[in-house]
């Protein structure tokens, strides 16, 4: 089955993912791999006061992206520990 939607991180998200443990990473591409075929298929949730943005949470860290429906993207803002991601 052809994904549906492409994932893409900022400069900063793939900074703290290279940080990561070894087996939090592997989780986090499995998580990105099942929003490929539909964004909207794990575990999120929608940030208040934001139009686009969403937060999914992989162990202690936590995921902030947009998606963006028309072109079929998701951007990856920043994955960092739950203590300093909204920081």
């Amino acid at each position: 089955m052809r994904p549906l939607y492409s994932v893409f991180l900022s400069k900063q998200a793939v900074k703290s993912v290279q940080e990561m443990p070894e087996g939090q990473k592997e989780k986090l591409r499995e998580a990105f791999n099942v929003m490929k075929h539909n964004a909207f298929s794990y575990p999120y949730q929608k940030i208040q006061g934001e139009s686009h943005l969403y937060r999914i949470r992989i162990g202690d860290y936590r995921v902030l992206y947009e998606i963006n429906d028309q072109s079929k993207i998701i951007m990856v803002i920043k994955v960092d520990h739950r203590n300093k991601v909204y920081k």
